[in-house]
C-alpha cells in the first residue's frame, strides 16, 4: 500500500516537472518524509530574473530598429535581394515556398496550434497542452504587437519579376509567418523534448525557422529584416513566457514534494 502511495506522489511530481521537458529544481526529503530542504540550482534565480526583463528590452529594440529601417528607406537596398530571387526561381522551391505561405498563414496557423494542443492533451496531459498553447500564443504575440507600431510597407510587387505570393499593406515588419514558425517550433521543443535532447531539438527548430524565413523573402512577401525581426521577437517572447511558466509550475511541483507520508496517506 505504501509502495502504491509513493508511486502516486512520484507520478504527480513527474507530471509537473516534465511539462517543460525536464525537471524543475529538486528538493531533498528526510527518511521520515517530514523535513523538506530546497536544493537551489546555481544561477537559477539570476536566470529567472533575466528572463523577465531582458525579453521586453529585446522587443523594444526590435521595434526601434523597425522604425529606423522604415524611416531610412532601407527597402531600396533590400529590394535587390527580392528582385534577384524572383529572377532565379526553381519550380520545386517555388512550390515549397508557396506551401509554407499557406500553412503558416494566420488562419491555418491558428488551426495547427489548436489541433497540436489537443493532440498533446490526449497523448500526454492537459497541463502540457496548456503549456504548449501558452508558449505559442505569447511567442507569436510579440511580433503581433510590433507590427502596428512600425507599419512598414511590404515589398513592391511591381518591381519583382514574378512574385509567388505578393502582399500589399503596411504590416511587413516583423514577418508573422516567421514569428509563428518560431513560436510553434520552440513551443514543441520546450513542451515535448526532454532536456537530454534539447540541443538537438533546438537545432532542428532553427533549421525549420530558417526555411520559413527564407521562403517569405523568396515569394516576395517580406524583406530580410522583416523575417529576422519575426524570429527575434518570437524567440524573446518565448523566453519571457517560458520564464513565467516555470515560475508558475515550480510551486506546484514543490508542493507535491513537500507532502509528508502522513498527508499522502490521507489523500489516498
Amino acid at each position: 500500500m505504501t509502495f502504491s502511495r509513493n508511486n502516486k506522489a512520484n507520478s504527480s511530481q513527474r507530471d509537473a516537472s516534465n511539462d517543460l521537458g525536464g525537471p524543475l529544481p529538486l528538493q531533498e526529503t528526510s527518511a521520515l518524509g517530514t523535513e523538506v530542504t530546497p536544493v537551489i540550482e546555481p544561477g537559477s534565480r539570476a536566470r529567472a530574473i533575466s528572463g523577465l526583463w531582458i525579453p521586453p528590452l529585446i522587443l523594444i529594440a526590435v521595434a526601434l530598429i523597425g522604425l529606423l529601417v522604415k524611416n531610412m528607406d532601407f527597402a531600396r537596398t533590400e529590394i535587390h535581394v527580392s528582385i534577384w530571387l524572383s529572377q532565379h526561381q526553381l519550380p520545386g522551391i517555388s512550390h515549397l515556398a508557396f506551401a509554407i505561405a499557406v500553412v503558416f498563414s494566420s488562419t491555418v496557423a491558428t488551426v495547427i496550434a489548436v489541433v497540436t494542443a489537443i493532440g498533446i492533451g490526449v497523448i500526454y496531459t492537459i497541463r502540457r497542452a496548456l503549456s504548449f498553447l501558452w508558449l505559442t500564443v505569447i511567442s507569436w504575440g510579440g511580433a503581433a504587437v510590433i507590427k502596428p507600431i512600425v507599419l512598414r510597407p511590404r515589398p513592391q510587387a511591381d518591381l519583382l519579376y514574378d512574385p509567388i505570393s505578393p502582399k500589399t499593406g503596411v504590416l511587413s515588419y516583423p514577418s508573422g509567418h516567421t514569428a509563428f514558425a518560431t513560436a510553434l517550433f520552440l513551443a514543441i521543443v520546450f513542451t515535448l523534448v526532454s532536456r537530454k535532447h534539447r540541443k538537438l531539438g533546438l537545432a532542428l527548430a532553427g533549421v525549420g525557422i530558417l526555411l520559413v524565413a527564407a521562403s517569405r523573402v523568396y515569394v516576395g512577401a517580406h524583406f530580410m529584416t522583416d523575417v529576422a525581426a519575426g524570429a527575434t521577437s518570437a524567440a524573446a517572447s518565448c523566453w519571457f513566457a517560458l520564464t513565467l511558466l516555470t515560475r508558475r509550475l515550480r510551486p506546484h511541483t514543490e508542493r507535491h514534494r513537500a507532502l509528508p507520508a502522513s498527508n499522502l496517506d490521507n489523500q489516498t
